[in-house]
């Protein structure tokens, strides 16, 4: 008999682990990761948890464009700079 059908046969997840490894545990077939990396995850359902991830997500996008931004800047200044070859 086969495994559950809610695993991918012979599949495993790839998440890195809290040690640094990579984790070991079958996929779902719902997703790219096991249950315990988010497989199982439907996202938030109440009103409180979604404006908690779309502020998390507001947060992380503002982070993101302030280090690219910062990056560009740093780079606006080096146009005599020779390339790489």
């Amino acid at each position: 008999m086969a495994g559950s059908p809610l695993k991918a046969e012979g599949k495993r997840c790839g998440a890195r682990r809290w040690n640094g490894q990579l984790c070991r545990s079958l996929l779902l077939l719902k997703g790219n990761k096991c249950k315990f990396h988010g497989g199982m995850s439907t996202g938030p359902k109440t009103p409180q948890g979604k404006a908690k991830s779309y502020a998390a997500r507001d947060a992380g996008r503002a982070r993101y464009w302030q280090r690219r931004l910062a990056a560009l800047a740093g780079l606006a200044g080096n146009e005599d700079r020779k390339p790489k070859a």
